[in-house]
């Protein structure tokens, strides 16, 4: 579904965390949160084939890692 020329935006997964306001029973055991999902960059879709495609990461404001997202500009 993808052109050449598509901009992609790159999303490192939210993290889980300790929620602040729950203390758990007997302060062990605390409930975590889900972080909503960080825009650091963008992708410049350069050549597409069949069931690969091949981007250029632009514009970032942290490292790429492995599992990574790239979504469409909603």
């Amino acid at each position: 579904g993808l052109d050449v020329g598509s901009v992609l935006q790159l999303f490192h997964f939210g993290k889980r965390v300790a929620d602040p306001d729950k203390r758990g029973f007997l302060g062990m055991g605390r409930p975590t949160i889900q972080l909503p999902d960080e825009q650091y960059g963008t992708l410049f879709v350069f050549r597409v084939f069949r069931n690969v495609s091949y981007g250029l990461i632009m514009q970032v404001t942290a490292p790429a890692q492995v599992g990574d997202v790239a979504k469409s500009p909603e």
